[in-house]
């Protein structure tokens, strides 16, 4: 564990963490990129998932997914989940993840899909807040919050990572965890990176 810390540079100077997603935690069927920041699937009609490197459990948190380019439905999903969240099916498909559905904002939860926002296409910016303290998780469509109010108000309590889940060939996004100026920064909250060391 500590090998592949290093190796993909969790730490940095001045209490900062540089995460990604984890080339040895996805389904085989994705493709990571751009120093594993953006994932796309290498196979079409297929759900699968891949999974951050670095989790948190307290505190208030935000990152940011990019929509880079959508295939001809944008089945793509994003969330967190924990490490028992599958790798085999989407965010959210279980009861140990929570996601949101680009092509048309559903929130998901074992397996369960809930009216949550907006679609989303090419160039949209799905951003994410979560409170692990109140146990809420508010979702952004380019700024603007899905249903006026947060997604999940009950999430359980426990470590969680970032996550997407790329249906088909033509889809791919990218993760902001917060080593670049977020688009619709929040105040009050922490960039996925922020670690206190």
């Amino acid at each position: 564990m500590a090998i592949e810390l290093l190796t993909n540079k969790i730490r940095t100077f001045g209490g900062e963490y540089v995460d990604s997603l984890n080339p040895s935690d996805k389904h085989a069927n994705i493709a990571l990129s751009n120093g594993n920041l953006t994932a796309a699937s290498t196979v079409s009609n297929v759900w699968k998932s891949a999974r951050a490197l670095q989790g948190h459990s307290t505190g208030k948190r935000q990152f940011e997914i990019t929509l880079d380019v959508m295939a001809a439905n944008n089945y793509c999903m994003a969330g967190i989940g924990t490490l028992s969240a599958t790798l085999n099916s989407y965010v959210g498909s279980d009861v140990y993840g929570y996601g949101i559905a680009f092509n048309d904002g559903s929130k998901l939860h074992n397996g369960s899909m809930g009216f949550g926002g907006a679609s989303l296409t090419a160039g949209d910016i799905l951003g994410f807040c979560i409170d692990f303290d109140s146990r809420f998780i508010f979702a952004f469509k380019n700024g603007w919050i899905f249903g006026g109010t947060a997604c999940f108000t009950t999430i359980v309590s426990g470590t969680y990572y970032v996550m997407v889940s790329p249906y088909t060939v033509g889809n791919q996004c990218t993760i902001n965890f917060g080593a670049t100026a977020f688009s619709y920064s929040v105040p009050g909250y922490l960039s996925w990176n922020r670690s206190v060391i």
